[in-house]
């Protein structure tokens, strides 16, 4: 199945997978504090923070690669 987005589409399709990424963050650190983090993890979190401070977006081909999709 083929779809075609035009580029404001695509854009919101970003705003909204952004929105998504950010909530499952906070979910995680939710998690991670019931727990000890390992150290993978201490690290993999500050890089995602570090992402959402500089205002990176979500790759939408890497994420579809990524999901198999």
């Amino acid at each position: 199945m083929v779809v075609t987005l035009a580029e404001d589409q695509v854009r919101q399709l970003v705003e909204k997978l952004e929105g998504l990424r950010l909530e499952l963050l906070k979910l995680r650190s939710m998690l991670v504090s019931v727990e000890d983090p390992t150290p993978e993890e201490v690290e993999e979190i500050s890089r995602a923070r570090e992402e959402l401070r500089k205002g990176e977006t979500v790759n939408l081909k890497a994420l579809l690669e990524e999901f198999g999709e």
